[in-house]
């Protein structure tokens, strides 16, 4: 079985975030080249022209910012309105998360998201339960902001750098709007529009969505899966496999086998699912081949490479997701079962446990340090054998 074969993402995965930064990016550049030629005709020495353009790419990046919290807000915003109930927030690798009766600062990142607002939902009441405003709330949120914006860009427009600021502002709160509520299946993770219309098609699709904000909700109180409800925990089928609401549940199910230690058939599943023609989302799947991995190096199958899954684009996903306590926990396999190098796994059990200080899932880490702990006695199993012989 060739388990490197993988589901083309669409072209429109990789190409429109670039379309889309394309007009942006003309402007910002009509911008600095007006704001640096008034440096050069006034004759200004060159360390302040350098100056000046380093200001701007801060303010570019101060604006981006700006936008990723009021995109996030606008989340937190219309899903409080629509009856769902604070569990994170978060902004780059800066998280808030709810523990009991305190909201506390953590640290995670997540590849191919700014930021992120995940939030307890309501009871799901017949097949039925508000999903549209709350995965609509960032775009809508953008929108707003781009009319304001471009309202008091129009109304200082006697003051070109206040003027321009907003202006700036104004076309990147259209961009983002546009990225994350137009339905796009992206190369990461699908945006807010293709989720909410996915949603709207059938009510299968919205049980899933309700599973996976119950599952993260869960997942902040320190609840492991294997005391989360078994129904949650039911393989797709390969029909319902071609929504991305759906195929999220086939990763889930995967994780409970790995927590319950079902290596094997974790493994095997895993597999199956990288051939199959599923809506996965590339990130997802990039997780999924990096437990099969460790399921490999610690199962009892010992025929099957774990290299067989680590092609070019997997150790890039790896590099990225570096702080994921499960990517460091199948390094730190791969390093012992694999390389037999304790020095290098040794370095890498230390980055865990610091990774552990700040993490926001305690579930988490407990489930973690375990698999991470099960590997080294599967190590240390394997060299006392070879000692005997």
């Amino acid at each position: 079985m060739n388990v490197k074969k993988k589901k083309r993402r669409p072209l429109s995965a990789h190409l429109l975030p670039i379309l889309f930064m394309l007009p942006f990016g003309a402007i910002f550049g009509f911008f600095l080249g007006r704001y640096t030629e008034e440096f050069f005709d006034q004759g200004r020495p060159f360390h302040e022209i350098i100056f000046a353009a380093a200001l701007l790419f801060f303010i570019l990046y101060f604006i981006i910012l700006i936008q990723i919290i009021l995109h996030e807000g606008g989340h937190l915003i219309f899903g409080l309105l629509t009856g769902y109930r604070f569990s994170s927030f978060r902004i780059g690798s800066f998280m808030w998360i709810k523990e009991e009766d305190s909201i506390k600062l953590k640290r995670f990142a997540l590849a191919g998201t700014g930021g992120q607002c995940l939030m307890a939902p309501p009871d799901y009441n017949n097949g039925n339960f508000p999903y549209l405003l709350y995965n609509m709330g960032g775009p809508i949120m953008n929108l707003i902001v781009f009319v304001l914006f471009g309202g008091i860009s129009f109304y200082t427009k006697d003051y070109i750098p206040v003027s321009a600021f907003f202006f700036v502002s104004a076309i990147m709160s259209l961009m983002i709007s546009l990225m994350n509520g137009l339905p796009l299946k992206l190369d990461l993770v699908n945006n807010d529009g293709y989720n909410a219309l996915s949603l709207g098609k059938n009510k299968e699709n919205l049980r899933s969505f309700w599973i996976q904000m119950k599952l993260g909700e869960l997942s902040t109180k320190g609840v492991p899966a294997k005391d989360m409800p078994e129904e949650w925990f039911v393989m797709p089928s390969p029909e319902s496999l071609k929504n991305g609401m759906n195929a999220f549940l086939a990763v889930i199910c995967c994780s409970k086998m790995i927590e319950e230690k079902k290596f094997d058939e974790a493994e095997e599943t895993i597999s199956r699912l990288l051939l199959m023609d599923t809506a996965i989302a590339g990130l997802h799947r990039s997780m999924m081949a990096a437990d099969g991995i460790y399921c490999r190096l610690v199962g009892t199958d010992i025929t099957k490479d774990p290299l067989e899954l680590m092609d070019k684009q997997q150790k890039k996903m790896m590099k990225i997701m570096r702080h994921s306590l499960s990517i460091q926990r199948t390094e730190y396999a791969l390093a012992l079962l694999l390389e037999q190098n304790e020095e290098k796994a040794g370095k890498i059990e230390k980055t865990f446990e610091k990774t552990v200080k700040n993490y926001p899932y305690q579930a988490d880490i407990i489930i973690e340090r375990e698999l991470l702990e099960f590997a080294k006695q599967r190590y240390e199993g394997k060299k006392n054998e070879a000692s005997r012989h």
